[in-house]
């Protein structure tokens, strides 16, 4: 009983001294004061303390420069100074129980001063043409903590015909405050449509012995009375419309045809005539559609038109991981006081890609012409996996059309969008007439299935030559000598010739006739005594 007495004694004392701590315990100002503020510029600083007992917390302020404020249940103070100099702080924390308290220090230096405002725009969408834009206001502020003396205003490059004038009712802008400008400003009637800067403004001023100075730009806004209505297009067949730049939701394919149809209108509410109505397309990624126009040569008031082009989206043209394509559409025109108009749309194409793609992008052979002893092409295919895997059972097949020739290069090992050059050397059968031939080459991603692309090659046969007979050859002439011949007068053909002993003619052969008589009869005489012997 003694032990138990004992233990429960110890317990109690315990659980008093952890009282007696407990409510010893203050409240705690965790967080870090802000202690550099700008004079005539808003200072705020959250304030964040813990209570040991959990309870809700009130904050006040012990200690404050005028003017300073806190939110009793939020902590939140806020100031904005109105001098330069050094202001103490104490802030209170407490939940009823215990308190806690911060003291800190505020630097409040102050602002040199400058002289604001934003760029002047005139006119808007709907200003119209030959009228007066009246005391349109604008706002120059102070935004330091001094004066500003002295204000003007200087117009730079803007054009007299604009007779634009701005008039600053006061010289002085005190510290924080701001002023009100007027301007004015003339509408051409050939004023172009749109935005357009015209020139700017030279602010001016003085604040502590020092010059301040801003630039800022004058800008003039007009109507635009050629507007892009809709614009439609057409893939594979299926149109599409937008009234506003943007997104086409189908998707297009490789080789697909697009046509983009633009409709315009004049929306003059007076007799007013645009002419030279033109579109032109721009494009950074998808070549084949840039550059393209089309043309109107007149467009009369509230009636409206079709500007149209076309293109491909080729293969060997566009890197389909480009997409989506982005294609400006600008319409232009020009009204009868030679004013300007129009405006450019957006559309962007997306693409949609396959699996298993491989596609030529470009054909060479060599030779295109055979002669009779050539039967040798050789053939360079570069082509390229558009799909969306690697693949290494690529094949391409050539095929020389309507004659007995096929022949397949197979296992072609390429990865995703990777481009590659394939060389083959054809062997053309050696039978081939002369002629024209065509050779087709197809491209298949895989061993099995269809073939993703086609292109076709031409070249000729040439005829290999007959075989001749050799030609009689032509006797050769006699030779002439100097012998004059008198035309009518017969000629002795053995004129000129001069034989042994100086005979001519007859006598000459009869002469060399007993000559070889003679010898054959010597020789027989000796055959004679030789057998004899």
């Amino acid at each position: 009983m003694k032990s138990k007495t004992i233990l429960a004694i110890i317990a109690m004392a315990m659980l008093l001294v952890t009282v007696q701590q407990a409510l010893a315990e203050d409240v705690t100002i965790t967080s870090q004061p802000v202690t550099s503020a700008t004079m005539n510029m808003p200072y705020e600083y959250q304030v964040t303390a813990t209570s040991p007992h959990g309870d809700p917390l009130t904050y006040s302020l012990v200690q404050n420069p005028s003017g300073m404020t806190i939110g009793g249940d939020t902590g939140l103070i806020t100031w904005t100074p109105g001098q330069a100099g050094t202001f103490p702080v104490n802030v209170s924390a407490t939940d009823g129980n215990t308190t806690g308290y911060q003291a800190y220090e505020i630097t409040v230096t102050a602002d040199p001063s400058q002289i604001s405002a934003d760029h002047l725009r005139l006119g808007s969408t709907t200003q119209k043409r030959d009228q007066f834009i009246l005391s349109q206001p604008w706002e120059i502020s102070n935004t330091g903590s001094y004066d500003i003396t002295g204000l003007q205003g200087e117009v730079i490059g803007v054009h007299e015909r604009y007779n634009f004038s701005l008039q600053i009712p006061a010289t002085t802008i005190p510290a924080g405050g701001s002023v009100t400008a007027y301007a004015t400003i003339y509408v051409p009637k050939n004023e172009d449509a749109g935005q357009r800067d015209l020139g700017m403004i030279r602010l001016t001023g003085t604040s502590q012995g020092e010059q301040r100075t801003l630039d800022r730009t004058v800008s003039l806004e007009v109507q635009n009375n050629l507007v892009i209505e809709e614009i439609e297009v057409r893939i594979g067949g299926r149109r599409e419309r937008l009234t506003s730049p943007g997104s086409v939701s189908r998707n297009a394919q490789l080789g697909d045809e697009i046509e983009v149809r633009v409709k315009v209108k004049n929306t003059f509410d007076e007799t007013m005539d645009i002419e030279d109505i033109e579109l032109e397309t721009f494009s950074d990624d998808l070549w084949d559609a840039d550059g393209l126009d089309d043309f109107i040569s007149r467009l009369r008031r509230g009636r409206t038109a079709d500007l149209v082009v076309r293109f491909t989206i080729d293969p060997r043209e566009v890197d389909p991981f480009d997409a989506p394509f982005y294609i400006d559409l600008m319409v232009t025109g020009i009204d009868e006081n030679n004013a300007r108009h129009g405006e450019t749309w957006f559309i962007s194409l997306d693409l949609e890609t396959r699996t298993r793609d491989i596609r030529i992008l470009d054909t060479r052979m060599s030779p295109t012409i055979l002669r009779c002893d050539e039967r040798i092409i050789n053939v360079d295919v570069e082509i390229r996996n558009l799909g969306t895997r690697d693949t290494d059972t690529a094949m391409l097949r050539y095929d020389i059309l309507d004659v007995d020739f096929l022949e397949w290069h197979r296992d072609i090992e390429i990865y995703e969008g990777e481009t590659r050059n394939i060389n083959r050397r054809i062997q053309v059968p050696a039978n081939l007439e002369a002629g024209v031939y065509y050779l087709q080459i197809d491209a298949y991603p895989l061993r099995t299935g269809s073939s993703t692309d086609t292109e076709l090659l031409t070249f000729t046969v040439e005829a290999c030559p007959v075989d001749e007979q050799p030609p009689t050859p032509t006797p050769t002439p006699p030779p002439i000598d100097d012998t004059t011949i008198i035309p009518g007068t017969p000629v002795d053909r053995t004129a000129g010739e001069r034989g042994f002993l100086g005979l001519q003619g007859d006598a000459y052969i009869v002469l060399l006739g007993a000559l070889v008589l003679i010898l054959l009869i010597v020789v027989v005489i000796l055959m004679v005594l030789m057998a004899r012997k």
